[in-house]
């Protein structure tokens, strides 16, 4: 449509040829025209520049730029947001699929509220085979524009859900400061999504869509995940203290916000709390020994509620 402004999409790739074409091509189909898709190839050596350069050549609202030196996930989002020029901005993946109304419905709530910085719908698992399937999001997770700031600050702060709100269109100004902390703590490279999200919360309101209106990939990416050596007391010590190190870096992105002296005092306190659940009873409830723990009491209340199903139909036959 005539007049509507920029809407820049970054695509930061390495090695995607199985899945990339799949996802540009649901970029390409949106039904908002006014599009810029930056991809930048992360010196990839298989057929991933061949698709690009086939796709760029066949539309020119694809930009493609071959990086000049390899980079991590992190720093390849950052440079490809460095090639785009639009207002707004959305990061995309190599391998998930849009429908093609998901740039025009997240757009026609930011034209109608300027002052939202981020708007994001919701989404399905599409697997390797193409198989989809319904992801049951809590209701919670859907920010509202009348909800505060720091009220979104807080309810991310404690549930930590980066899929899919990381995926929305922001405002490319607000994007820019929150990239600042979009970086890693410590060496496991965890949690650098929901630090550059709670910043993006404390600058301006948020609007959550039900609707789904994307499908994030499942696959295995054992290999990105850092590997913690040792026994239980290691891995212990080695999450508590990411833990810490996050909530330090919460703790200033706190003080950097425009909350008010109460809120702030609040959200300090909560910071707090939520650094100690962290390190304590999240961490105890996903070891490998809670884990054995919890599947046998599964199978036990599985069981229990089969025989209570049974025990009702037959009394009520």
């Amino acid at each position: 449509m005539t007049g509507d402004p920029l809407v820049s999409i970054g695509v930061s790739v390495f090695n995607g040829e199985r899945f990339l074409r799949e996802a540009l091509e649901s970029l390409l189909a949106q039904d908002y025209a006014n599009l810029e898709i930056v991809v930048l190839d992360n010196q990839s050596i298989d057929g991933t520049q061949r698709i690009c350069a086939e796709l760029a050549g066949r539309d020119p609202r694809i930009r493609f730029v071959v990086d000049e030196q390899r980079r991590d996930v992190m720093d390849g989002q950052r440079r490809a947001f460095e090639l785009t020029s639009g207002q707004y901005f959305m990061v995309a993946c190599d391998d998930d699929v849009y429908d093609r109304k998901y740039v025009s419905s997240l757009m026609a709530y930011m034209k109608a509220d300027p002052a939202l910085g981020v708007v994001y719908a919701s989404h399905a698992h599409i697997y390797p085979d193409g198989a989809r399937r319904q992801v049951a999001t809590p209701a919670k997770f859907f920010f509202s524009r009348r909800s505060s700031p720091a009220r979104n600050f807080a309810t991310y702060l404690r549930y930590r859900f980066p899929v899919p709100l990381v995926f929305g269109i922001v405002r490319a100004d607000l994007h820019r400061q929150a990239l600042a902390y979009f970086v890693r703590v410590d060496e496991n490279g965890w949690d650098h999504d929901n630090l550059y999200v709670l910043r993006l919360l404390s600058l301006a309101p948020a609007m959550g869509l039900p609707e789904v209106l994307f499908f994030y990939r499942q696959r295995d990416r054992s290999a990105y995940i850092p590997r913690i050596s040792g026994g239980p007391v290691a891995h212990f010590i080695r999450k508590a203290e990411h833990q810490i190190a996050v909530s330090r870096m919460v703790s200033r992105i706190i003080d950097a916000s425009d909350f008010s002296f109460l809120e702030r005092t609040r959200l300090r306190a909560y910071n707090a709390w939520v650094c100690a659940v962290y390190c304590t009873h999240k961490y105890l409830t996903n070891t490998p020994l809670a884990e054995r723990v919890k599947r046998p009491l599964a199978r036990w209340r599985a069981g229990r509620a089969a025989n209570h199903g049974a025990n009702y139909s037959v009394g009520g036959g």
